[in-house]
Formats: structure tokens, sequence, C-alpha cells
């Protein structure tokens, strides 16, 4: 009884920690040249929108390129064309189709998404993933962002969390469940240790 409650416990925090490794994001470093290309090859993990996005160091994006980044400078939302470097096609297929998707770019003027003070995540377009294919993405440069190399640049992909709270929540009660479950069995092998020792005890008065 304690083996087989130990063991689904364990196998319902092992399936947690594999869901929980499933949905990290993709993040590779980014060709940004004048016409580069890249392709990226990355699996799905839920049926949802994902983001992708140029992930940044924050300070530097900041001190550089003040009119799309700090939200405290005079000059936030203010660009002019050309001055922050960065503009991007994007082409997504799904392994094993023929159908292309051309991914619209993010029309706003500023902005994008802050992690504390460290990094800034330009959001560059959004699509509709579903679960368990694989994706290839063809990145292109349409202009020179080679002026973004001192923020060191980092195409990122991923699931926005809000969207992923229904299984984080599953995922912590899993692991609760488990939890509990370890206690129970360890409670009932203490108690029947105590109960053995109690006996031999007695057999010996």
């Amino acid at each position: 009884m304690p083996l087989a409650i130990l063991t689904a416990g364990a196998l319902i925090a092992a399936s947690a920690l594999l869901l929980g490794k499933e949905a990290q994001a993709v993040s590779v470093p980014v060709d940004l040249r004048a016409d580069g290309v890249q392709t990226l090859e990355f699996h799905a993990a839920y049926s949802k929108p994902y983001a992708i996005g140029i992930e940044m160091d924050q300070q530097a994006a900041a001190r550089l390129f003040p009119c799309m980044v700090d939200v405290s400078s005079p000059a936030f939302g203010k660009c002019r064309p050309g001055e922050f470097p960065l503009a991007l096609s994007l082409a997504l297929v799904a392994v094993g189709s023929e159908t292309q998707t051309r991914i619209s770019p993010n029309s706003s003027t500023a902005g994008g998404a802050y992690a504390g003070r460290e990094i800034f995540t330009r959001n560059v377009g959004y699509t509709h993933l579903s679960s368990g294919k694989t994706y290839q993405l063809t990145i292109r440069s349409l202009i020179d962002g080679r002026a973004l190399a001192a923020t060191h640049p980092r195409l990122v992909i991923e699931v926005h969390p809000l969207d992923l709270k229904g299984e984080m929540l599953m995922r912590g009660l899993s692991v609760a469940f488990a939890a509990v479950l370890g206690l129970v069995a360890a409670i009932w092998i203490t108690t029947v240790y105590l109960r053995r020792l109690r006996a031999a005890r007695l057999a010996d008065t």
C-alpha cells in the first residue's frame, strides 16, 4: 500500500515537471543584418496564441532607443522612421504542410514587454499554434539592425503567462497532491513500524 502511494505520487510529480519543461520559451540569437535570413524549427506545447519577439537588455535599449523603450523619456512613442532599426518579415509553416502563413507585424509605435528592469521584449508578431505540431519559422531582416547588437538581441517565441494560468494551476495542484500522497505514505509506514515495535516489546514481556 505505501509503495503504491509513493509510486503514484512520484508519477504525478514527474508528469507535472515534464509539463513545466515543455512550456519553456524558445530563445535563440537573431541575425539582424540587412536581408539576413534564418530558419528556426520548434515544437508547440499548447494550442494557444504565441508571441514572437526580440528580447533585449533593457537598460542598453532604453539608453540607445528611448523613443521605443524608455517610458519615462519625453521622446517615448515619437520614433522617426528607421530610428529604431527593427523590421522583420515572418513566415511560418507546420512541418509536413505546404501552407505558409505570413505573420502580420506588430503595428504599435512604442513599448513592449518589460521584465523588471533587466529585459525588454519588442513583440514583432503573434500567431496561434496547435499543440504537438512542429513548426518552421523563417525570419528575414528588412533593414540593417546591427545597431541593436549592444542590446544583445535574441529571438523569443512563447505563450503569454496569463494564457497558461490554467495549466500552471493544474501543475501546482498536481505537485501539491503528490506531496500529500508522500506524507500519507510516510505516516502509514511510521504507524505500521510503531505497531510492530510495540507488538515485539509485548511479546518479549
